[in-house]
């Protein structure tokens, strides 16, 4: 098999969107480019906006929990992973999350009716000032700024 590279596709998870992953080649280097190595231990998953919005609801209605869409992409994987294993042991995934529901408000309350509140640090930092310096592309540049911020 090879790996073709694509356009990236939009989606509520948009740390995800990506058509050509760097840990693509990372990882196939770690199987000394044995394509078939890689993957009788590296599982994927293709997950629908809507999918991901239906396990926001689900985990929120069963359990409580507002999970953001990477987490529910994620989350949603582990059970088919672990549906299609038919295994009688039962094993267990832990599903970590990587962002704060908040990061995601509107697509949170598409999922679940109602935007999460910020936490108080990410609310606190909303309300500071932007403060940025626009410096050159290179490395001449990058290195005077640093120098001059010292």
């Amino acid at each position: 098999k090879v790996f073709t590279s694509r356009s990236s596709t939009q989606t509520y998870s948009n740390a995800m969107d990506v058509g050509n992953p760097s840990n693509f080649e990372r990882l196939l280097t770690m199987f000394d480019n044995d394509w078939k190595a890689m993957t009788k231990l590296i599982d994927g998953a293709s997950i629908s906006d809507t999918e991901t919005l239906g396990e926001m609801q689900a985990v929120k209605k069963r359990t409580g929990r507002i999970l953001d869409p990477h987490t529910a992409v994620g989350y949603l994987a582990a059970e088919r992973f672990l549906e299609s294993r038919n295994d009688t042991a039962k094993p267990q995934i832990i599903t970590l999350s990587t962002a704060h529901p908040a990061k995601f408000r509107e697509v949170v309350a598409e999922a679940c009716g109602q935007a999460p509140e910020l936490p108080g640090m990410l609310a606190e930092v909303m309300n500071k000032q932007k403060v940025s310096t626009v410096i050159g592309n290179n490395l001449e540049d990058l290195g005077s700024f640093l120098r001059d911020s010292l």
